[in-house]
């Protein structure tokens, strides 16, 4: 039988971490999990963001909870500086 998918729009904090407790419930043989981000950053957190700026926390970098690297050592195929434009449910796909 053929694993299922899931799609995941967004690296940051919230996709990254749904896409993490789904890995966590089923192995790589049962779901094949893909995540889009658009941007540069992954599993980043946005309430830091007053940190950086305010100079209490060095930088974007200091930010990332795991690495786009991590996620793949996860089986989480990420996709970075990839933009999701349309979802086609019916069909199945994402473009």
């Amino acid at each position: 039988m053929a694993a299922e998918r899931l799609v995941v729009i967004g690296g940051d904090a919230a996709g990254m971490s749904a896409a993490s407790q789904a890995r966590r419930l089923r192995s790589p043989d049962e779901l094949e999990i893909t995540a889009f981000e658009r941007g540069h950053f992954t599993s980043y957190s946005a309430c830091g963001i007053p940190y950086w700026v305010g100079g209490e926390v060095d930088g974007p970098d200091a930010l990332i909870a795991r690495s786009p690297e991590a996620h793949r050592e996860r089986s989480i195929d990420l996709r970075m500086r990839t933009e999701v434009t349309e979802i086609d449910v019916a069909g199945r796909r994402v473009r």
